[in-house]
């Protein structure tokens, strides 16, 4: 949904102002190591399978979910009922469709 007078970069989700996670070598080791632990507390263990592992999801696919969550379901020709729902489902339909030959 654009806004009259606003340029469409500025109606997307800005990217984090937070400073990146920069992990030592020894650190990462430590955390891959503690990820693989069967006596360390669980909590612990689910945190470090997630701290060493990289983003999966691209940052062109993220701003695409992003725009489709902040677009009206009637520009897709979709049913406004259920919003969020029917935008899943789509976004799913498209990525499927994009991944076959």
């Amino acid at each position: 949904m654009l806004v009259s007078g606003v340029e469409p970069e500025s109606n997307m989700a800005r990217e984090t102002q937070r400073a990146a996670l920069v992990l030592s070598d020894i650190q990462r080791q430590m955390l891959t190591e503690l990820s693989g632990s069967r006596t360390s507390p669980a909590r612990e263990v689910e945190r470090a399978k997630i701290f060493p592992k990289e983003s999966e999801i691209l940052a062109e696919a993220k701003a695409w979910v992003i725009h489709l969550a902040c677009t009206n379901p009637r520009d897709f020709g979709l049913a406004a009922v259920g919003r969020t729902t029917v935008r899943l489902r789509y976004a799913h339909k498209r990525r499927t469709e994009a991944s076959q030959p």
